[in-house]
């Protein structure tokens, strides 16, 4: 990051991802290993009236609401208005121009082949008041992939919803945003259907101020379905009507082991966290918290599927899973975390379903 004028710096970050199978079946493993290198962010940033207006340009992230329907690279442009009594952001951004290894916006055979080639343009406008603040959020997505002869793919859709979000009694926050989905996309048979579907999101954490600062959370998710789909990473849906299957670009955070993609589902989740130490003199014992959760799946539509085609049997009970995590700051520029999640499958998966484990840990130093 440098400064290049009053009120305006560069920023630049590169990536350089190294992945290998460690371990699978028929496979001696970690005999052969990308290297990727990309460029993850560089943009400029300049603001403008003691910071009321900004604009920014290049790779950034581009984030609609809670990120449901829209949070990741790009290459574009945003301009934002902030005030006492309003705020006001509107952007657009390509795909097209991030490695296809990283990009994460494929939905489509000619985006895996080719790169996502999408155009995303939007705009957010917020009212604060009394510690609270309520918005509305708009997203268009356009599929500027070429069709090939006999296969039509492309996947447009339009995003609006609301939202309300604040703090209760210094102890409490809470968020909950609805977003209503429109636009079309292609069945099996080359046929175009139009898109009605819907998601919404709840969370609310209640802090209690005493020694281990513990927090509970409850949690709902909800993505509409659609009985026909086969698939909620894939643009192609079932033959029918209207494709009621909610299909965002955004991130969607519900348990580990499962890892569900919003569609079909519902998601009630409560957990805690505490700071076990944080009565300690010691910093490094001070900043270490300790997290979990506990998360009951099931369908929207009986008849339907999740993911890429998990729990076929028209039954609602998809699952059961819990997430721990540890969060530990060792020292001002050294930080560590490990996750694990496992999901027990409920009715909706074959009873020779095998529970799903996952752990993934880290370091994070900065200087």
């Amino acid at each position: 990051k440098a400064n290049l004028w009053e009120n305006a710096y560069i920023y630049l970050r590169g990536r350089d991802t190294l992945p290998g199978i460690m371990k699978q079946k028929g496979y001696g493993g970690l005999d052969e290993i990308d290297n990727l290198i990309d460029l993850d962010l560089g943009y400029i940033s300049s603001s403008f009236l003691d910071g009321m207006l900004r604009l920014q340009f290049g790779r950034k992230y581009f984030t609609a609401g809670s990120g449901l329907v829209l949070n990741g690279r790009g290459d574009g442009i945003q301009f934002d208005i902030s005030s006492r009594w309003v705020k006001f952001s509107v952007y657009g951004m390509y795909s097209g121009l991030i490695q296809k290894e990283n990009n994460l916006y494929q939905i489509s055979s000619k985006d895996y082949s080719d790169g996502s080639k999408r155009i995303f343009t939007g705009g957010e406008l917020a009212f604060p008041f009394e510690n609270q603040e309520a918005y509305v959020l708009a997203v268009g997505q356009f599929d500027m992939s070429e069709e090939t002869a006999g296969e039509r793919h492309k996947y447009n859709s339009q995003y609006c919803g609301g939202a309300l979000r604040g703090i209760i009694a210094d102890a409490v926050t809470y968020y909950g945003e609805f977003v209503y989905e429109t636009g079309s996309t292609f069945d099996s048979d080359n046929k175009k259907r139009d898109i009605r579907a819907m998601a919404a999101s709840f969370s609310m954490d209640y802090y209690i101020n005493v020694p281990t600062f513990p927090t509970f959370v409850v949690q709902y998710n909800y993505a509409s379905g659609d009985a026909s789909r086969e698939n909620y990473s894939n643009s192609l849906t079932g033959t029918g009507g209207n494709d009621t299957g909610f299909i965002g670009f955004g991130t969607f955070s519900a348990g580990f082991a499962l890892r569900p993609l919003p569609g079909n589902l519902h998601a009630v989740r409560a957990g805690f966290s505490i700071s076990p130490f944080s009565w300690a003199k010691q910093f490094y014992l001070k900043r270490i918290t300790l997290l979990a959760k506990y998360s009951c799946y099931l369908k929207d539509k009986t008849e339907g599927i999740i993911n890429q085609g998990q729990g076929e049997a028209a039954l609602d009970e998809l699952g059961h899973g819990v997430d721990v995590s540890l969060r530990w700051k060792i020292l001002g520029d050294l930080s560590l975390f490990v996750n694990y999640g496992v999901f027990l499958p409920g009715d909706a998966y074959a009873s020779s379903e095998n529970d799903r484990h996952f752990v993934m840990e880290g370091v994070s130093l900065s200087f």
